[in-house]
């Protein structure tokens, strides 16, 4: 898992970041007050990555993080086309069973033809988190 932490300060988005690689070590004085992590892997399992900041004296503290990812998968779109075109949904006012019923007042329908593939996602997929969509 490659790891990197940028020094910048509170309003981040607006400034130059740069690298530095662990172990990252300074005085005092140089410590960054600010750390913006950015992952390039999700993790495996939940805090799978430990912070951990000490001191030649002898001081330390740890912390634990996780770097997850959702994702919503519309039939076999790529992410552009996912975000760019979207996905066309019929309205499913026919009637595949021939029941005389519309198919948008009945679930499930035998023989239905109209629904369209969404797949959510979660990586890990045990995040502690609730979710919504909308």
């Amino acid at each position: 898992m490659k790891e990197e932490i940028f020094k910048a300060p509170a309003d981040y988005k607006n400034v130059n970041t740069f690298q530095l690689n662990f172990p990252y070590t300074c005085s005092v004085s140089s410590l960054p007050k600010t750390l913006i992590l950015k992952e390039e892997e999700t993790s495996t399992t939940i805090k799978d990555i430990t912070l951990t900041l000490t001191t030649s004296k002898g001081g330390q503290d740890k912390g634990k993080v996780t770097v997850f990812k959702v994702d919503v998968n519309l039939g076999n779109m790529d992410e552009e086309t996912e975000e760019e075109t979207g996905l066309y949904i019929p309205f499913n006012d026919d009637d595949d069973n021939s029941d005389t019923i519309p198919d948008y007042q009945q679930h499930p329908v035998e023989g239905e033809d109209d629904l369209r593939e969404v797949v959510l996602s979660c990586v890990p997929p045990d995040l502690p988190d609730t979710f919504t969509l909308s």
